[in-house]
């Protein structure tokens, strides 16, 4: 296992704000980064996002990019990649394949109002939706494309509605397996009751009839904990089907310290049921529910001090 020094990434994240003044430019000589101080990588594959690290090297990408490397990031997930340019998810796509760093997931199919799988209509617009989304994973050479659900369809029987979902779920893994990305299944807990699929008993469900190596679950805590709870032994229970993991919540200020949840055993139990497997940081800088989004420089720096702590050795 590495050691990690907590000192050492404070002065590469020093270095870093020294050269805010200059960040738009590429590459992490720009930014006055020598690999001496860079910080090791993480044991976990802990996945950052845009914004996370903007209060402190400002809003271009690319210097978010070089901070997360270098401080001990190798994944990187963005929600909302498929809405930059197509010139810009490959520029980006390369930078991150360059820094020797994974793409992790975007959202392919992130509307949870439509009941398209449920209701079996509208299968051949929605297969072109994924076909798009496989598109744009491939600009930004990345894997993973989540999918929401939607909702349930009326008083159709639920046994056809998941009927439906299986059959559109498995045509839709056929177009993702054909360019070797792989489709992600998200429980949406914390939407509206209309919602088709709230747990992750329910997405394995779904997933494990569909049977299709290009479908897995996203196991996204935050919901999972709102519909039911037991998060280790689901983590256990679904990790045949489970592709993914997000942990953050959105309550969260770069911290975990001060939520219910023991996120070192949870962080644990993922990496013993899926050692290889990105947990994404989803919400990790500072969204509350009762304000608009704030970010700091104090909970940005908080998150990566957290991640040095949840990447302790696991226990034996």
């Amino acid at each position: 296992m590495v050691v990690r020094n907590f000192e050492m990434s404070r002065r590469s994240m020093i270095v870093m704000s020294a050269g805010t003044a200059i960040v738009s430019t590429v590459g992490c000589q720009s930014l006055g980064m020598k690999q001496s101080t860079q910080a090791s990588a993480f044991n976990s594959n802990f996945a950052a996002f845009p914004g996370l690290f903007e209060p402190i090297v400002g809003a271009d990408y690319i210097a978010q990019l070089n901070f997360a490397h270098a401080n001990g990031f190798r994944v990187w997930e963005d929600a909302e990649f498929a809405q930059h340019t197509a010139q810009d998810q490959e520029k980006y796509g390369q930078h991150i394949n360059g820094l020797g760093m994974r793409m992790g997931v975007f959202v392919g199919i992130g509307d949870a109002t439509q009941n398209t799988l449920t209701s079996g209509e509208g299968i051949a617009s929605y297969l072109a939706k994924i076909s798009q989304a496989v598109d744009v994973a491939q600009r930004g050479d990345g894997e993973f494309i989540s999918l929401v659900s939607g909702t349930k369809t009326g008083n159709l029987h639920l046994n056809y509605q998941k009927a439906y979902a299986v059959d559109a779920l498995r045509k839709a893994s056929d177009i993702a397996a054909a360019k070797g990305k792989t489709l992600l299944i998200q429980p949406l807990a914390r939407q509206s009751q209309a919602v088709f699929l709230k747990s992750i008993p329910e997405a394995y469900e779904i997933c494990a009839a569909v049977d299709h190596p290009a479908c897995a679950v996203l196991f996204d805590v935050n919901h999972q904990q709102a519909a039911g709870g037991n998060i280790i032994a689901n983590i256990e229970q679904a990790k045949v089907h489970t592709g993914y993991y997000q942990i953050g919540g959105p309550s969260l200020d770069g911290s975990l310290g001060s939520v219910e949840l023991s996120y070192g055993k949870i962080v644990e139990a993922m990496r013993q049921a899926n050692p290889d497997a990105i947990i994404g940081l989803s919400h990790f800088s500072g969204q509350n529910t009762n304000a608009p989004t704030q970010r700091s420089k104090a909970s940005a720096m908080k998150s990566i001090q957290t991640c040095m702590e949840l990447d302790a050795p696991m226990s034996a």
